[in-house]
């Protein structure tokens, strides 16, 4: 007979099972009360939070510093008169709602921001003058902060972030003659090869100055002219996580790097400034594209003639942030016109860049002492490059796999017309002119990832391809009469180079991206314009350049001396073969005084030998 529970004990068990219960639940039933519990969302402050499936959240906020009215615009007064309110979500689409009042305002998106005005003016906003003042809203007690997921089947994380702004700082997107509502803080970037970012003008909140006639304009008028000198600084934020072999694209990533780009001050202070656009041009910058690393794109809206006007006060005070986007520059879930991150590891790619490492420790280490195996994998390397080239620019709708493996088939073809030219033609000098312009191709990927690079005069493809071409020939020609010297460090430094590039796809630093601008440059129309910083400066075309970007560097410089050393060590004297030569020859075996690209028409070297008779040239039957 079984023995019977005490009833404490069943007790005892039935509220041990309510408090998992209950704590298993605790997210759901929280989240679930926040709509009803009115959740406060303080301002300046991220919001990290969970939307249960099948649900939706709203929070208060209350605005800092609301102020009284009416009165006439004081470049003392602090007090809020806007509020910017974002929501973001990695990649569930989002309906955000701000009702203050009367005024309701929505959004749907992934990344969604919206403007909410604190009051209005007496007179007619879009043109105010001197006469005018500011009113506050009557009796504005809170901000309803409504989001929710858009099908969402699961919990779906967020990230809530609401900041006040006062009556100096611009108002982004104050001036959209195409939104629906009268201001739209939003970035729109459009990925494909470049990254475009582009967004609307924004508009100031106090009457505007007159111009150099005297003329007294609009708001958005002024904006557009010289006498409000309105500029917009581009920011980049770029994740550290994560390597092209192996992208992190965990959810606490992303939201880390959201929260490092929100108020101007932090954009300020995390981001690497990309490039300043005045009012007077088109609102819209490009950027270069690294599919699977997250990228946290920011605007900063300046008052140049408020900081001109009252030196005193921090510019700061007269910032203003757009909502911030970010993007891997690929789909994470798969979903939509690009690439899968899940297919940028890919066999083909790890191929080539193991390929491309294990050729280039060949060429470091044995390239001068092997002559025909050092020729056949630079022809490699320089082949595959130019038949790349010529696919993405004539047969761009071709897929990435053909596109790949066309390209390796046309270096091997071009490394059997270029052997064909040793053996056949005996062109012993030409050979040797290529490879060194592999060594004037890497010098002149160097050159162009320095400061030089970025001279806006390189933006026209003319001058920049004559530039790199002028480089390509200038070494060969520089140790032309030297070309023993030539041989040994083309295959160092090229082959450390290429060494180099290839494990780049596994650490994930920045050093691959000195041959690949150059080959972008080629293959992608407006990566000139989208171009932007340098090695050993704050960032690298879009990358941050950091510790690791400096130790692949000093590496290069480091591993291309000591192969050089070692090259000259093992070939000692060896010199330029000819097709007529053998291809290995010893040092003993090389003819003093013969010149380096002679060709030996009299037959292989003969030995020299000792006799009774002395020392003389040629076979004797007769040897000491």
């Amino acid at each position: 007979m079984a023995a019977r529970l005490p009833r404490s004990g069943i007790r005892g068990g039935l509220a041990l099972g309510i408090s998992v219960l209950l704590i298993s639940l605790s997210p759901t039933l929280v989240c679930a009360g926040a709509e009803l519990a009115n959740v406060e969302l303080k301002d300046a402050s991220p919001l990290l939070t969970t939307i249960p499936a099948k649900q939706t959240l709203q929070y208060v906020y209350f605005p800092p510093r609301v102020g009284r009215g009416p009165a006439p615009w004081n470049a003392s007064d602090s007090s809020s008169r806007w509020v910017r309110v974002d929501a973001y979500a990695q990649t569930a689409r989002l309906a955000l709602t701000v009702t203050m009042q009367s005024s309701v305002q929505r959004a749907h998106g992934s990344t969604v921001g919206l403007v909410q005005r604190l009051g209005s003016w007496t007179g007619d906003e879009s043109c105010l003058t001197a006469d005018d003042q500011w009113s506050p809203t009557d009796d504005i007690e809170q901000i309803t902060i409504t989001v929710s997921a858009e099908g969402n089947a699961s919990a779906v994380n967020i990230l809530l972030y609401a900041q006040a702004f006062d009556s100096r700082t611009p108002i982004p997107g104050g001036c959209c003659l195409t939104c629906v509502d009268d201001n739209d803080p939003a970035l729109r970037l459009d990925v494909q090869d470049v990254i475009t970012v582009a967004f609307s003008q924004a508009t100031i909140n106090y009457p505007p100055p007159p111009t150099q006639t005297g003329q007294y304009l609009c708001n958005c008028d002024s904006v557009a002219s010289e006498s409000v000198a309105l500029s917009y600084a581009v920011y980049r934020y770029d994740s550290p996580h994560g390597t092209p072999f192996n992208p992190d694209l965990s959810e606490s990533v992303y939201f880390e790097a959201i929260g490092m780009m929100l108020a101007p001050a932090d954009i300020v202070r995390n981001g690497v400034l990309h490039s300043t656009i005045p009012s007077t041009q088109i609102t819209a910058a490009t950027a270069s594209s690294h599919p699977g690393q997250l990228a946290v794109y920011a605007v900063v809206a300046m008052d140049a003639y408020l900081e001109s006007q009252y030196p005193k006060i921090s510019p700061a005070i007269f910032r203003a942030a757009y909502t911030a986007h970010a993007t891997y520059a690929c789909s994470v879930d798969g979903s939509g016109p690009l690439q899968s991150c899940a297919s940028l590891v890919n066999p083909i790619s790890t191929g080539l860049s193991v390929g491309c490492a294990i050729v280039g420790l060949y060429l470091a280490l044995t390239g001068h002492r092997y002559f025909l195996g050092e020729l056949a994998c630079i022809a490699v390397l320089l082949f595959t490059i130019a038949t790349h080239i010529v696919l993405a620019t004539q047969f761009a709708d071709l897929a990435f796999k053909a596109r790949m493996l066309l390209s390796g088939g046309g270096g091997l073809v071009g490394a059997a017309i270029m052997l064909a030219i040793w053996r056949l033609l005996h062109w012993s000098s030409i050979c040797l002119v290529f490879i060194a312009m592999s060594l004037g191709a890497v010098v002149g990927c160097v050159v162009f990832a320095t400061p030089i690079g970025t001279w806006t005069v390189w933006q026209s493809n003319l001058n920049f391809a004559t530039s790199y071409a002028c480089i390509c020939v200038f070494v060969p020609v520089l140790l032309i009469l030297r070309p023993r010297v030539l041989s040994m460090i083309s295959s160092s430094f090229v082959g450390v180079f290429a060494l180099l590039c290839g494990l780049d796809y596994f650490i994930g630093s920045s050093f691959s991206s000195i041959a690949l601008n150059i080959i972008d440059r080629a293959t992608m129309p407006g990566f000139a314009t989208a171009y932007s910083g340098y090695i050993f400066g704050p960032d690298f075309n879009g990358q941050p350049f950091g510790a690791v970007d400096e130790a692949m560097f000093l590496s290069w410089i480091g591993g291309s001396l000591a192969c050089l050393a070692l090259q000259h060590w093992v070939t000692a004297r060896m010199n330029i073969p000819s097709s007529r030569e053998p291809l290995c020859a010893s040092p003993e075996e090389d003819e003093e005084g013969r010149p380096l690209l002679a060709i030996n028409r009299r037959g292989p070297p003969q030995r020299r030998t000792r006799t009774k008779y002395g020392t003389e040239d040629g076979y004797t039957s007769e040897t000491a």
